[in-house]
């Protein structure tokens, strides 16, 4: 196969890929709205606050009501921005994975850009998939986000990883055109994800002892020192233990077992739709998150 071939068929792939994601964007129609007056039982007349109504096109399904100063992104320029990001970070924007969540309230673009691998103490290889995660919501449902995910290959767990700098932007016209134009923030994700390596390197030097796990487990949940607990909250301390012995019998008992031993629990016993949910937008995203934050009391 000559070079010219290769390029074509290269070239193939992407307007594929682009033609299938473009034919899935759908339109948003913000419109605005303003109450009648509404009266206390004593007659008393006050203003209702105004709102904004946010439609799906296609379906003509409400996708939420907001605040009038709520301005939605369109999914096309959402997916434009995302693009052009991409190639200006010297990132193939062909291989964009599209997903939507909640009945389309949430959409979400994906790139695998690199994979981290390393040998933990127990001698186990450990590969994790490194994505940049873009996501978007209509009507309240979520802030416009760049992140950095982790989907390690052992029993599918994924996570995000943070680093004390959110990328997210509210919806407002001024914060719109803010992520439209938030090259950097890649950058910063291209960034983070070439650390993920030495990051869980670091995490697997770190040994923590049987007091450290319960400590670890108890702030993970907010649960306190010698008070009694809900059986709810028991129910989820006997799942998170599960999760942490399954994953220590494989990582040993370091901190990054600790990690793994969350995004288990997180991922595979909390009560869930689908694993990829936690991954973009439920428990998993922010106990993950609080779990990291706990890891660097150890460290």
């Amino acid at each position: 196969m000559d070079n010219l071939t290769e390029l074509l068929q290269g070239l193939e792939v992407g307007f594929t890929n682009q033609s299938a994601i473009e034919s899935k964007l759908f339109e948003v129609l913000d419109r605005k709205s303003e109450a009648p007056n509404l009266f206390l039982a004593d007659g008393t007349q006050y203003e209702a606050p105004k709102s904004t109504d946010v439609y799906r096109t296609d379906t003509g399904a409400c996708l939420g009501t907001v605040g009038q100063i709520y301005q939605s992104i369109q999914p096309k320029d959402f997916y434009k921005a995302v693009s052009e990001g991409l190639t200006a970070a010297n990132l193939d924007a062909s291989n964009l994975e599209y997903f939507e969540h909640k009945d389309g309230r949430i959409i979400s673009l994906d790139l695998k850009i690199s994979q981290s691998v390393f040998t933990n103490r127990t001698g186990l290889k450990e590969t994790s998939d490194l994505s940049i995660l873009f996501k978007t919501g209509f009507g309240g449902s979520a802030a416009s986000a760049i992140r950095v995910g982790v989907n390690r290959h052992i029993c599918n767990n994924a996570c995000l990883l943070i680093n004390g700098k959110k990328a997210m932007f509210k919806h407002t016209e001024n914060m719109n055109a803010k992520m439209l134009i938030t090259t950097s923030a890649i950058f910063n994700a291209i960034d983070i994800a070439n650390n993920v390596t030495e990051y869980h390197q670091n995490l697997d030097k770190i040994s923590v002892t049987d007091n450290d796990i319960r400590r670890f487990k108890n702030t993970m949940l907010g649960i306190k020192a010698d008070t009694v607990i809900s059986t709810k909250k028991q129910n989820q301390l006997d799942q998170l233990s599960e999760g942490m012995e399954i994953e220590m019998s494989r990582t040993g008992k370091s901190a990054y077992g600790l990690l793994q031993g969350t995004t288990y629990y997180t991922n595979h016993l909390a009560k869930a739709k689908v694993d990829r949910d936690y991954l973009h937008l439920g428990t998993g995203n922010t106990t993950n998150e609080l779990a990291q934050k706990v890891l660097a009391t150890l460290s």
